[in-house]
């Protein structure tokens, strides 16, 4: 069972929410590189950076009630505020082209965009369930993007 770091101290609805807002392009970032290099030598680089990413806000408890937030909160912070929100999801548009100086990004990618849209939205229901349920580790992230897209 997943223990927080911070067992005594507790947040605000907002404070919460800005640190899971302010922590989405990082974490956009290491996803979508995943998603689009899942061979790469980097790849448990990407996923350590996720999970380091999602293990801050795990930690924070809303003041309160000193719990966490509820699965349908995380998932509204994770996914549906700062992706369903943006117009035909360009914030990923954004990203991709940012990364085309540092990496090889295909010209091909724009015919993924949906699969990389569908890729995220699965991740952030599965770990919103795992955040929620206090049953989000280290093992249990790269697992998850290891099933996702197993290397092969």
């Amino acid at each position: 069972m997943y223990k927080s770091k911070f067992i005594e101290m507790s947040f605000t609805r907002k404070e919460i929410e800005n640190e899971i807002r302010h922590t989405n392009r990082n974490r956009r970032i290491h996803l979508i590189l995943f998603y689009l290099f899942r061979k790469s030598r980097d790849r448990n680089k990407w996923q350590g950076e996720v999970f380091a990413n999602l293990d801050k806000i795990a930690d924070l408890k809303w003041s309160n009630n000193k719990k966490y937030l509820n699965e349908n909160e995380y998932f509204n912070n994770l996914w549906v505020k700062p992706y369903e929100n943006e117009d035909n999801y360009l914030i990923i548009d954004t990203t991709i082209e940012n990364l085309k100086g540092d990496y090889p990004i295909p010209s091909t990618w724009k015919n993924y965009k949906k699969d990389i849209i569908k890729f995220l939205k699965e991740f952030y229901k599965e770990v919103s369930k795992m955040i929620a349920n206090g049953s989000m580790l280290k093992s249990s992230i790269y697992h998850l993007l290891d099933k996702m897209f197993p290397v092969r």
